[in-house]
């Protein structure tokens, strides 16, 4: 870590700023010191490119909040840590298509900071060119997390830049207030940068990360090796260096929190199909003992291939892919559908083994916003029973939910205004799941269910799910995208769908208060064929995001909020769990 300034920056950054993005040719020292400046922000070098703000757009990177320390760990020294940062500077964390991850004061908005991946420095002078198009730089989702470094107690960050590259990032971001530029501060602030130059199999960074402990005590960033691994990325400076992959696999990280260094690669051995690399989504961890050490590890391929992580050895050269290959494979008519997202995980009702919900589907990828022509996609539970000697779950032993209807109405809210709406309707079909004794389940017995993501006559739109589904109250709440080829239209259009975790049937009761009179009942329901019926889906006016749940405390709701492409934010009154928890337990200090 080092400030971003020009005496600061090496020879070989210095010269990288001075490249002019439209000519490729070598500006003067003194164009490539005002383009620094220009860079952070200040407003009397707009000759390079106006400006409406020097903040750049914020797109795939969300917003994360670090307050005081909360983690449950009843150590006595981290009890201590987090006495002393209980007035800690509220803060909020986020990537940004300017080439910086900021820092905000929660509180006020005022900048704390800002930090450049030093791999971005060769794509900082695009900014400057008047002729600019959007570039990606810092995209990709954070992680945060109290952990035990070097015999003390510290809070990181952990980053990917998404489409912006091919770098994930920690950032020590204990006390906000120590924020101020200088080489110390700076030093302390940034720990490392993992790139495609340590590992080639490293592809752009779409992969969320995952801070945890392993067995053996270390504590680790988990991430899967992203897309286009195989892609020749060389800049003009050091072009004796290949960092392209040979094999274009799907690889699973594990870094040593404190050092940066590969600590573990496990490689599924699965690569290029058809001109196109492999690459691993977000991965899943789990701690299945309930020790605060994670034990198996889920993440998805772009082949459909769901992996499992054996992690459970306290020797790293024991942590292996678990099976003889993939726990599932999905695919639609011997298609593969790739799997973009993290799958979020439940123990099974017969408390043997964990439940994995995931959707499939692309959206990065060159002619994934064709609406026509796509593999048809679907949302799936899987059923990872650990006493099965199953190695591989097929869709054959799954129950199957549909798309019944698609129905447009006119709903009067409770104010007397008339909205409009595009609601889903979707089967109800029991499932048949094994709660027996722990042993591997017979065989007429499902595994899980799916839904394929098509209108009620099978026709394909398009539509797939690229956004983090959540368990919540027993439902599966996720989004779905259907893509537009047609521009300023915000992207395409979505369905928000919950159903039921258990069978993916759709719900008993209304989860949505559709007429916005804050009650969940019969009028929150469609009548079809004279009987009134649960919606399952909602349909969304732009691309949607994964949603988001506060609670509402005083009339024992939520409000669900979903952002949209279209600039808006879609707010929904949530039925909660009606059996909330009080105090389920408490200690005595002396």
């Amino acid at each position: 870590g080092i400030p971003f300034t020009w005496n600061s920056l090496s020879s070989t950054q210095q010269l990288l700023m001075r490249i002019n993005p439209i000519t490729n040719s070598r500006d003067a020292e003194a164009t490539g010191q005002n383009r620094v400046l220009y860079v952070r922000g200040q407003s009397s070098f707009e000759n390079f490119r106006e400006r409406k703000s020097p903040l750049g757009d914020i797109i795939n990177s969300t917003p994360t909040y670090v307050n005081q320390p909360s983690e449950l760990y009843t150590d006595l020294s981290y009890i201590t840590f987090r006495e002393n940062l209980l007035n800690r500077r509220p803060a909020l964390y986020v990537g940004a298509n300017d080439g910086m991850l900021h820092g905000f004061d929660a509180e006020t908005g005022q900048e704390l900071f800002a930090y450049i991946p030093s791999t971005l420095i060769k794509k900082l002078p695009l900014l400057s060119a008047t002729n600019y198009a959007h570039e990606y730089f810092v995209d990709g989702q954070l992680a945060t997390r109290d952990v035990y470094i070097n015999g003390q107690w510290r809070t990181y960050l952990v980053g990917g830049l998404r489409a912006g590259g091919q770098t994930f990032f920690a950032l020590d971001i204990t006390n906000p207030s120590n924020y101020q530029e200088s080489n110390n501060n700076a030093k302390a602030l940034v720990k490392w940068e993992f790139t495609d130059r340590d590992d080639p199999d490293l592809g752009y960074t779409f992969s969320t990360p995952v801070i945890t402990q392993m067995n053996n005590g270390k504590w680790v960033a988990i991430f899967g090796n992203g897309y286009n691994n195989t892609e020749n990325d060389d800049d003009d400076i050091d072009d004796e260096i290949r960092t392209i992959s040979a094999t274009g696999n799907a690889v699973l990280y594990i870094i040593d929190l404190a050092t940066g260094e590969l600590l573990h690669k496990l490689d599924t051995q699965v690569g290029t199909f058809q001109g196109m690399a492999n690459g691993l989504a977000s991965p899943a961890a789990i701690d299945a003992n309930q020790d605060g050490k994670v034990d198996w590890i889920y993440a998805g391929d772009l082949l459909g291939n769901l992996w499992k992580f054996d992690v459970t050895s306290e020797n790293k050269e024991q942590w292996s892919i678990a099976g003889d290959g993939p726990l599932f494979q999905a695919k639609h008519n011997d298609q593969h559908q790739p799997i973009t997202v993290r799958p979020d995980v439940s123990l099974h009702p017969s408390l043997q083994g964990f439940i994995l919900y995931f959707g499939t589907g692309r959206y990065f990828a060159n002619n994934d916003n064709d609406s026509k022509g796509q593999t048809t996609q679907s949302f799936y539970a899987i059923w990872d029973n650990i006493y099965s000697n199953r190695t591989t779950i097929t869709q054959d032993s799954l129950l199957q939910q549909n798309v019944l209807q698609e129905v447009s109405t006119v709903i009067t809210t409770d104010n007397g205004e008339n909205i409009s709406y595009d609601f889903r309707i979707t089967s109800e079909h029991p499932i048949s799941w094994y709660l027996g004794a722990a042993q591997a389940p017979p065989a007429n017995v499902h595994l899980g269910w799916f839904i394929h993501l098509t209108t009620p006559d099978g026709t394909n739109r398009g539509e797939r799910q690229v956004t983090y589904p959540k368990l919540r109250n027993g439902r599966i709440v996720f989004t779905t995208l259907i893509p537009t080829e047609v521009s300023c239209e915000a992207g395409g259009e979505g369905w928000l769908m919950e159903l039921d975790a258990f069978s993916g049937a759709r719900l008993e009761s209304p989860a949505i208060d559709i007429n916005e009179d804050g009650k969940f009942n019969i009028n929150d329901t469609l009548t079809i064929d004279e009987i009134s019926t649960v919606i399952s889906g909602y349909k969304l006016q732009g691309v949607p995001s994964s949603p988001a749940f506060l609670n509402d405390i005083d009339n024992n709701s939520e409000i669900k909020a979903i952002n949209l492409s279209s600039g808006v934010t879609e707010t929904f009154q949530e039925s909660a769990d009606p059996f909330l928890p009080g105090r389920q337990s408490w200690r005595e200090i002396r």
